[in-house]
């Protein structure tokens, strides 16, 4: 229920919002702000909430969920599925607390809960998950009262995006020491990375450790309230390590009781609970700029989205608000609340953020592609929503191109988990084929097996396909291979036993133009042979694998000789004498 019963109005620049997650507040008993449209309006909830409580709602200002710690409510009316029976304490001063990603296919929220010191701090910190289907529908308590440290003892916890916004920084601060922990949040889940001491160590009960902390807008400052002495503290954080350091103390006697602490939407100021006032601190000199009187009481703080501050006044009807026209004086006026009452916090801030998938997409790369010269293959890898693909030449993208022949790998570095596939890129040319020559001649049985173990396709002279064919008979066939890149096609005769009596056996090289080369073209067909000539002794004296009826014999005497001819098809050479006549 949305109310517009306010005694003030504020005009549209005033609330001109920015994207965020935090657009409605739900806190105190019964109420809360709802800060879309033109005019600040009223909400009205089950809750009663001393305390801490949280509220996120999409970038649209809609209301996604609101907690106490020990329930979780998806409208004013309507308890979430599974969302009662939470650990958490609406006492707590800084919980629940809200770290989300959004994903492709998800939405995940983890709901940091705590105790607190009017109880007991029995659960220690502790984390619920509520999840959203990207696709629409209500979201459910899917995961509850998970352990973080069973024996924290605090009430303030606080997140910070990291320096690259790939996971947040959850940072909890000990309610009876100086003690920091920080842990990195993904979609994955919670991983502590390690508790240091900073800062000004205090003891004197549990009241001492309670009170708001605040990072700056830009998250590189942490401010802590210390009642124990008397004032507060400023860290610097590292966003890249979750480290805080550098502590400097503000101590006043007047803080002694302070509980809400807050900065300026520039960074440039700091409010801070004096009991009895709010005072306006500039951090550039940490010069007391202000004071605004109050009646003594325990107030927290928090910036709205439009950049003003709002101020608790426990168990009353209305909040303060201060504003600034000129971003340096600050004024302060009174909202009333008409839905409900006011206690001493407002909701924690919430961290939500872009995320890659929790369960990422398979690649499905195939394992071997043939490519043809001047192909290329397509890669289209799936969007994950976030995390790096990383290839092993170098080029870091989801869309590519692969042209060259090899092995590529490529991992894909997620949110959870890392992915590695690797892809072969083959070369192809044209087929090559048997290399069959124009005449295979057979010089016994007339019966030629052919056998192809190539990479190619391969269509038989009859048109059959397969790795054998036999040829039984003379005759002039066509072999045909294929692949992706084209098809080559052999031509080839066949011919038969040639007639050894009708081979040359003389020759006369004496440059008359006539028989003056050994030549047996006119008795063989066109078919690569190849020729020795030997002595009477066995002395090869002329040799040649693939003959060219050419050899005039000119380092000859004349005489009688002997040759070998090799005939391809024929299991053995034929033998002839030779006569050479000058």
């Amino acid at each position: 229920m949305k109310n517009s019963l306010l005694l003030f109005f504020l005009t549209t620049s005033q609330f001109a919002l920015a994207q965020n997650y935090e657009q409605q507040w739900y806190f105190g008993y019964h109420t809360g702000l709802d800060f879309r449209g033109d005019t600040l309006g009223t909400l009205i909830s089950p809750m009663r909430a001393p305390e801490g409580t949280a509220t996120v709602t999409d970038a649209e200002g809609n209301l996604k969920f609101f907690s106490d710690g020990a329930k979780v409510w998806s409208s004013p009316t309507e308890l979430m599925r599974n969302g009662d029976y939470l650990v958490g304490d609406p006492s707590s001063t800084m919980a629940p607390l809200v770290i989300g990603f959004q994903a492709p296919d998800q939405e995940k929220y983890f709901l940091f809960t705590t105790g607190a010191n009017e109880g007991d701090y029995r659960y220690g910190l502790s984390y619920s998950i509520i999840e959203f289907d990207r696709r629409g529908g209500e979201g459910r308590v899917t995961e509850k009262n998970t352990p973080v440290d069973y024996w924290y003892r605090g009430e303030r916890l606080i997140a910070m995006p990291n320096a690259d916004s790939t996971s947040v920084w959850l940072i909890t601060y000990g309610g009876r020491s100086n003690y920091y922990t920080t842990y990195q949040v993904t979609i994955c889940g919670v991983k502590e990375v390690g508790s240091f001491q900073a800062g000004e160590p205090y003891s004197g009960g549990d009241a001492n450790g309670i009170g708001n902390m605040k990072f700056s807008p830009d998250g590189r400052q942490l401010a802590i309230v210390n009642r124990f002495k008397f004032g507060f503290e400023l860290f610097s954080f590292n966003r890249s390590t979750g480290k805080l350091s550098d502590p400097r103390l503000i101590s006043n006697s007047a803080l002694a009781f302070g509980y809400g602490i807050e900065y300026s939407a520039d960074g440039e100021y700091l409010f801070v609970d004096a009991a009895a006032s709010v005072w306006q601190y500039r951090l550039s000199d940490m010069e007391l700029v202000a004071e605004f009187p109050l009646v003594g009481g325990i107030r927290g703080m928090k910036r709205a989205p439009n950049g003003d501050i709002f101020v608790t006044e426990p168990s009353k009807s209305f909040l303060h608000r201060m504003y600034s026209q000129d971003g340096d004086h600050y004024l302060m006026d009174t909202v009333w609340i008409d839905t409900g009452q006011v206690w001493f916090n407002l909701p924690s801030t919430p961290v939500v953020l872009n995320s890659a998938r929790e369960k990422p997409l398979p690649l499905e790369l195939p394992a071997t592609v043939a490519l043809c010269p001047d192909e290329q293959f397509e890669i289209h890898l799936p969007d994950q929503g976030g995390g790096a693909y990383r290839w092993s030449d170098g080029v870091n993208e989801s869309d590519r191109s692969l042209t060259e022949p090899g092995v590529y790998f490529v991992s894909y570095v997620g949110a959870c988990d890392v992915l590695r596939e690797q892809i072969e890129v083959a070369g192809l040319q044209d087929p090559i084929g048997l290399g069959l020559t124009d005449t295979t001649l057979f010089c016994e049985e007339l019966s030629l097996n052919l056998t192809y173990e190539g990479e190619a396709g391969v269509v038989w002279p009859d048109g059959t396909e397969g790795a054998t064919y036999t040829i039984e008979q003379e005759g002039t066939y066509e072999v045909r291979y294929f692949n992706g890149c084209g098809e080559t096609i052999e031509t080839f005769e066949v011919a038969h036993d040639p007639k050894v009596d009708g081979l040359p056996n003389a020759f006369s090289p004496n440059h008359d133009g006539v028989n003056d080369a050994l030549s047996f073209s006119q008795v063989l067909p066109a078919i690569p042979y190849s020729l020795t000539v030997f002595n009477r002794w066995g002395e090869s004296l002329y040799q040649s694998e693939i003959y060219k009826n050419d050899w005039e014999g000119h380092e000859l005497e004349p005489g009688t000789y002997f040759y070998s001819l090799e005939i391809p098809g024929c299991d053995s050479p034929i033998r002839s004498p030779l006569h050479v006549i000058k």
